[in-house]
């Protein structure tokens, strides 16, 4: 044997010993970080053996934050994190309680992790949709209302919920006690779009993916950012409204809302920009009638699938100059054939998409190639 070859042979030698007995004392587990830009709704820290998730309660109007500490399995917990809700990473299994969770862990790599969903009747995304024709992902509930044996009898890492007004994890008191870890999941009232689909790297935390998480974020953050600088040298920002009234009631994004941002971005002007609200607003039709009948274009018309059914629902729409020039656009381009809109399943994981329907919607002379991808014009 040559030299070289002895070398070599040495050189594999100390390296298996070395991958044999693991990082050394004191190394850091996560060399591979992701970081919080854009998110509002949750802090990640990283130290050398464990993470910290912090998720806020964006609806209560005290302090309200649940803390997590994430360990590597078979490490001890650390003290100083004792009373925070321990999760053994990376999580082998979970239950969604939102389609748009689904995005988040196929983003990542790990649809294969989903043992539980509500209302599997939804569901968009193929692989999931098989997953569970294949037994592999069990119903859990339907709607607001969570079987809650059958989640115990999964017994999963993590259920992700979704964060409304007046429900807290504290509602699944007896899933908690049971030792399942329990995280609400707040992204739709997040700041800016860019913010909502950072909660990417919170499920990263879990799965220990935060590298992936990170450079995939970073990769689609650049070509949000270029959309966005295109849509800034537009020559005019027209004015659009959004959504449509029922029973009275017309639902609009709040000015602080991630689709005010959107909207922002791409170059508009809407009624209702300087509210301070995150999420959403209802308010009467008369209000919205008022603020926006002279609107250059009506977008998110979901629910309608022609101008006749937007006609038909109220007469008072054919007021609206948006509806008499023919501008009125819904997100109802990627229906799947039970109903459900892929608008609200992988949107979250696509800013740039939603980005670019918007400038070619209201700019299309800045994106003369492209086609719609969620969005189409109702005739």
């Amino acid at each position: 044997m040559g030299k070289m070859h002895i070398l070599s042979a040495l050189g594999a030698a100390v390296a298996a010993v070395t991958i044999a007995a693991g990082p050394s004392p004191g190394a850091d587990l996560f060399p591979d970080k992701a970081v919080v830009k854009y998110a509002k709704g949750f802090t990640l820290r990283y130290f050398k053996s464990f993470k910290v998730v912090e998720v806020i309660n964006p609806f209560s109007h005290a302090p309200d934050t649940t803390r997590y500490v994430l360990v590597p399995r078979g490490k001890p917990t650390p003290p100083e994190f004792a009373k925070a809700t321990r999760v053994d990473i990376p999580i082998r299994t979970v239950i969604c309680l939102s389609t748009t969770h689904i995005s988040l862990l196929d983003f990542l790599g790990a649809i294969d992790r989903i043992v539980g969903m509500s209302d599997t009747a939804r569901l968009v995304n193929p692989k999931v949709l098989a997953r569970a024709r294949a037994g592999q992902i069990v119903e859990v509930g339907r709607d607001e209302t969570l079987n809650e044996e059958r989640v115990l009898t999964l017994a999963p890492d993590l259920l992700m919920t979704v964060g409304f007004t007046g429900k807290d994890i504290g509602s699944h008191r007896t899933l908690m006690e049971s030792g399942i870890a329990v995280l609400a999941n707040s992204e739709w009232m997040e700041n800016s779009v860019l913010g909502r689909m950072e909660w990417v790297k919170l499920v990263g935390a879990f799965l220990d993916r935060d590298g992936i998480a990170e450079r995939k974020f970073d990769s689609l953050e650049a070509e949000y950012g270029k959309v966005k600088r295109l849509a800034a040298s537009a020559r005019n920002r027209p004015k659009v409204i959004g959504g449509t009234s029922r029973k009275g009631v017309w639902t609009v994004p709040g000015g602080r809302s991630y689709v005010a941002g959107l909207l922002r971005d791409a170059g508009a002007e809407f009624p209702f920009a300087d509210d301070t609200t995150s999420g959403i607003r209802n308010l009467g039709f008369e209000t919205v009638y008022r603020a926006g009948v002279d609107a250059d274009f009506w977008l998110n018309a979901e629910g309608a699938k022609s101008l006749k059914d937007i006609e038909d629902e109220d007469e008072r729409y054919r007021d609206f100059k948006a509806f008499k020039a023919n501008r009125v656009f819904s997100n109802t381009k990627r229906m799947a054939p039970n109903g459900s809109n892929d608008y609200w399943e992988s949107g979250v994981v696509n800013p740039h998409l939603l980005l670019s329907d918007l400038v070619k919607v209201l700019h299309p002379e800045l994106l003369p190639d492209y086609r719609l991808y969620y969005t189409k014009a109702l005739e």
